[in-house]
């Protein structure tokens, strides 16, 4: 069983159809474990308000994907 450990970055892509989208969800798609800091939850909710700032996504969708 693959271990994967994901930064912020990446997690937002999961969630955020991006760049990138496409391979993050792979990693999710087989068994396997997946780790990130602590750090990265507070690191996800600050990435999706500038989203939100930015009105590149919604208040719905921010809600979605810090949830």
């Amino acid at each position: 069983m693959a271990n994967y450990f994901f930064d912020a970055s990446a997690l937002v892509k999961r969630y955020h159809t991006e760049l990138g989208s496409q391979k993050i969800n792979q990693f999710f798609k087989d068994e396997s474990r997946h780790f990130i800091a602590e750090l990265t939850v507070i690191e996800i909710h600050a990435a999706f308000s500038k989203k939100r700032l930015m009105n590149e996504i919604g208040t719905d969708e921010e809600l979605q994907g810090c949830g």
